[in-house]
């Protein structure tokens, strides 16, 4: 929340879309973390007489609803990128250059902590939202650097477009990981085919049809 303050703060004194970007970027992780805290408590909840399976998929939902969440940011920034090329301004790199550190150093924090838990989605999903602000403040400050070195202030909405397509790679790639989960599809990596005929290969069985995986 703090690290949110100051960016809006110094994306605002510095005419920094790229910094206000990641102000919204870092703001969608205060819902992504309290609703991954929630869905790992019920990840761990045994089943019921309602739930019979578990509440196991409750991560994979929390990831899915962070992806779309992440999908209107990268609109928000396009759409203010273009406005900032429509009128660009004056840009105070050494603000911009300073809060993309601060955060860098936070971010980075962070993405290091979760960096061994792949295996599950709703970490994942934290780790690589994370991990994908971590990558956009090296952006900004390459982008301070730049803007320093040539003063075009246009460099600024280019590194949001780049924040904004790096929001939108991650979060389309966990939409269709959660979403196939959700629509109890095959997992990756496995064919139907094959299972089928690892079947067959046990004694006695001479026949597989209806697979269901």
């Amino acid at each position: 929340l703090v690290l949110v303050a100051a960016e809006f703060v110094a994306g605002h004194v510095a005419h920094s879309l790229a910094i206000t970007s990641d102000a919204w970027h870092n703001l969608t992780d205060l819902p992504t973390l309290i609703l991954s805290w929630i869905a790992l408590y019920f990840e761990r909840k045994p089943p019921d007489e309602k739930k019979t399976f578990g509440y196991q998929r409750a991560g994979v939902l929390v990831a899915f609803v962070n992806a779309l969440v992440l999908l209107g940011v990268a609109a928000f920034i396009v759409f203010e990128g273009y406005e900032r090329i429509m009128k660009p301004e004056p840009v105070a790199t050494g603000m911009m250059l300073g809060i993309g550190v601060l955060a860098l150093v936070i971010n980075g924090g962070i993405s290091l902590a979760l960096s061994r838990e792949h295996h599950d989605l709703t970490l994942r999903s934290v780790f690589i939202h994370n991990l994908g602000d971590a990558f956009s403040n090296v952006g900004i400050i390459a982008g301070a650097w730049l803007i320093r070195e040539t003063g075009q202030p246009l460099i600024d909405p280019m590194v949001a477009f780049v924040i904004a397509g790096l929001i939108l790679w991650t979060s389309l790639g966990l939409i269709a990981d959660s979403a196939n989960i959700l629509l109890e599809g095959l997992p990756k990596g496995m064919k139907l085919e094959s299972v089928a005929n690892a079947m067959l290969t046990v004694e006695g069985v001479r026949e597989v049809h209806d697979v269901h995986i």
